[in-house]
Order: structure tokens, then sequence, then C-alpha cells
């Protein structure tokens, strides 16, 4: 008799264990269908079977995780049908005294069915970029061809106006190991127009990926003017959400104003303290570049 592979022993086991009612096993089980890890295939169907189990204990995770798979899950169903569904699941939890379902309740009442499809399309990005970050030893669809598959599928949510994909293909237009895997090379004007598209609707990573392009001409001259535009207009972001925030008593901790105020600093030739231009010289060798 040929032996199990130990990863193929070790789902059976995991399945079996979640089967016989293992709060545990059927915990990981869920999460790992979710994510698509510990090498299991992301399944939305599976992942909501096995929430749906732990969710039946009250337990507060899983109900959420309910929840949002059936508002946003990879299912044949039309964004007002989830919508429905979603809330039904929330309504009965909220009847078995889930206080917090109430809120949900309220929050997907409230979505378009526009709202719904967005959110949709947001979760099969995070999919596609699952795909393209993971570990052979954690996940299974790590080949070229799966890559290759999420890539394009970046490029179509991009081409369907999902702003976040447009900035993440603009950066991605930019990576010579990711262009190979479609056959191409690089192409930085379009990667420009992309991330454009992303920073003219406010996504603040697109904005500050087009400052780092412009002040050190990646593959494009270096404009220092169009560089310190990009790095205001995503400080001036970070600045009224964080006014805004604070009017509800709510403090936005982390982000990068700190870097960014730094770049603009140094762009602008200004004549700060030498505890400040050491902080910034820190903030920059440390942070920015690893981010961007």
């Amino acid at each position: 008799m040929a032996a199990v592979p130990a990863m193929a022993q070790t789902h059976q086991e995991t399945r079996g264990q979640a089967e016989d009612g293992n709060p545990d096993s059927q915990s990981s089980l869920a999460d790992a269908y979710f994510h698509g890890r510990d090498g299991f295939e992301q399944n939305d169907y599976l992942a909501l079977h096995w929430y749906k189990k732990i969710a039946e204990r009250g337990d507060d995770f899983a109900i959420q995780q309910v929840g949002r798979l059936l508002l946003t899950g990879d299912f044949d169903v039309a964004p007002e049908a989830a919508k429905d569904r979603a809330i039904k699941w929330y309504q009965d939890a909220l009847a078995k005294g889930h206080s917090t379902s109430k809120r949900q309740i309220e929050k997907i009442t409230a979505m378009s069915a526009e709202d719904v499809a967005a959110l949709r399309l947001e979760s099969q990005l995070e999919k596609a970029l699952a795909i393209l970050e993971c570990n052979k030893g954690d996940t299974l669809p790590c080949g070229d061809e799966p890559q290759k598959s999420a890539l394009l599928k970046i490029k179509t949510l991009a081409d369907q106006e999902l702003t976040s994909a447009q900035s993440v293909w603009g950066s991605l237009l930019f990576d010579e190991g990711a262009m190979a895997k479609l056959g191409g090379k690089p192409d930085p004007n379009a990667a420009i127009a992309y991330l454009t598209k992303a920073a003219n609707k406010g996504d603040e990573t697109a904005m500050l990926f087009l400052a780092r392009v412009y002040e050190h001409g990646r593959g494009v001259p270096k404009d220092t003017a169009a560089a310190l535009m990009w790095y205001d207009r995503a400080m001036a972001k970070m600045t009224a959400e964080r006014a805004e925030a604070a009017k509800n008593n709510v403090i936005i901790s982390g982000g990068n104003d700190t870097l960014i105020q730094c770049k603009l600093h140094f762009l602008r030739g200004d004549k700060i303290a030498e505890h400040t231009r050491q902080e910034c010289t820190a903030w920059d060798r440390e942070a920015f570049y690893r981010a961007y």
C-alpha cells in the first residue's frame, strides 16, 4: 500500500477531527479554506460550511465571517440576493441573542447593489493577491499558471474601474517578475496611467507610489514638482481623515504622515532642526524604502 504524503495525512486528520465536532479543527479548516492556506486551496463554499458549524456555538468571529461570505463570497448570486441572504443571517443571529448583529443589519441595509458589487470585486482582488504572495508550503495554487491567472484577474478588475485594483496593477506594471509571467516587460507609461487613475480617486498608496516614481525617475524622467504634488496630496488626504476621525473621538495611529512630511522637507529644501533631519533619515531608510 502506497504511503500517504505527510501533508495529505495531516489534511485527512484535520477533516476527520472537524467532522467529529472538534472546535479547534473546525476553526482551522474554516480559516484555511477562507484564506487558501495550510495546503488547502481557497474555497468559499467550504469556508462557509465550516464557519456555519462554528457559528452554531455562538462564536462571534464565525458569525461575522458567515455574514461576510454571504455578502461578498464567490457564489453565483446577484448582489441584491447576496444582500438579502446576509441580512437574514444576521437577523437570525440577533434573534438568538447576538446583539452586535444589529449593527451589521443596519450597515448592510444601507448598502446599494453597487456597493455590494464593489465589495465582491474587492474580495476577488484579495484572493488574487493571496495567490501572488503565497508560500508553496502554505498554499496550493502557487505555480506560474495560477499566478498568471491571478495577474490577469487583477488587470480585469483594474479595467472594471476598481480603484484598489488600478493601484495594484499600476505597481505590478513596474515589476519585471510579474510581467515576465505574462510574457511581457515592465511598462512605466501604462503603470503611471493606472496609478494616476487610482490616485485621482483618492487612493493613498497610488499617490505615494507616483511620488516615489517621479522623485527617483523610475522609468520616467525625474520630476520634483510632480513628486511634491503627490506627496502633498497624500498628506492632505491623511490630515483630512484624521480630522474627520477626531470628530467622532477616534484616533488614527500609524500611517505614513511622518514619512511624507520628511519627504516634503527634503524635496523643498526646508531648513530643519538636526534632530528632525536625523529622524527623517532614519524613517526614510527603515520604512519608506521598504514600503515603496
